[in-house]
């Protein structure tokens, strides 16, 4: 059950504030089969995101990226195509070490590309999932990747913000929400909408709470949802790409564009396109000429 703020308020620090609504999806860094994503890996899969038929608005032309480092180059940076590049996110339960290891590929990117990458960034996520793990709501789902208490993830946030040169500890606050995973509370697809909801209320409500003891205001923004095509039923919860079609239509950073399962085998399976990107979408991913959009949410 992914609902409780403790379990997806992710503290996140921002390079620059976004007025625009940002639509995009998650990337990952490696395959199930461990091996890594190669630079045409990922520009293979962002022209696919901008093409995607029936795309809504503009299309997606935003990635978040789950890391920022190259395997067996812990300190090189990515290189990527696209419109609009992070929030990237530092796993801050990795520990200093893998936090050293971002940072650095941070700062050879900016010396690198110079305004070429930074004029690309939204914003860095910092700790995504982190508090999470730790929560007593992971341990009853049996997660097995560490957390961390917010005393210490607090302590990452400010020091990836001295290394921006800026003061608050916290831009914005990111919502990972899953109805799927909500095995205590009844979450068949036709609740996935109020549960999102809810969701999103608890965030803004620690957005809040946020700008009462810091001042000034805390934006909201989607960085994961989504609801699998394949995979094992979760309570009332059914995968399939029907299911994942409604829960599109009623809420988009979508997890994911495509599963780590191009070599290997993800489930379950949350991708939009599968192993053959030439293939398109696996569900219609038009809107239907719904107009309804979350109130007071920066991006998605």
């Amino acid at each position: 059950m992914k609902i409780d703020v403790g379990s997806f308020a992710v503290l996140s620090a921002a390079f620059s504030s976004v007025a625009a609504t940002h639509l995009g999806f998650n990337y990952g860094a490696f395959f199930t089969d461990g091996n890594p994503r190669t630079q045409k890996d990922f520009e293979d899969e962002f022209n696919t995101a901008r093409g995607l038929a029936n795309s809504p608005h503009d299309g997606f032309t935003s990635a978040r990226l789950y890391t920022m480092v190259v395997r067996r180059h812990l300190s090189h940076p990515r290189r990527h195509r696209h419109q609009h590049l992070p929030p990237a996110r530092i796993w801050c339960s990795a520990g200093d070490a893998g936090v050293t290891n971002e940072l650095a590929a941070l700062h050879a990117a900016i010396n690198t590309y110079g305004a070429n990458f930074t004029a690309l960034v939204v914003g860095l996520s910092v700790g995504s999932e982190d508090l999470y793990r730790n929560s007593a709501t992971a341990k009853a789902n049996n997660e097995t990747d560490p957390g961390l208490d917010p005393a210490t993830l607090v302590g990452y946030i400010h020091r990836v913000r001295a290394s921006a040169g800026v003061r608050a500890a916290v831009d914005w606050l990111g919502m990972d929400a899953y109805s799927y995973w909500q095995r205590e509370q009844a979450n068949a697809v036709d609740q996935g909408k109020h549960l999102f909801d809810l969701a999103l209320n608890q965030t803004r409500a620690a957005a809040a709470d946020a700008a009462g003891s810091a001042g000034g205001k805390k934006p909201v923004w989607i960085t994961e949802t989504g609801w699998p095509v394949s995979g094992e039923k979760q309570n009332e919860a059914v995968a399939s790409a029907e299911n994942a079609k409604r829960f599109w239509d009623d809420n988009v950073w979508w997890y994911t564009l495509r599963d780590s399962s191009a070599k290997g085998t993800a489930q379950p399976s949350f991708g939009i396109v599968g192993a053959d990107l030439a293939k398109g979408p696996l569900f219609d991913i038009s809107c239907g000429g719904r107009v309804e959009e979350p109130e007071a949410c920066d991006a998605m």
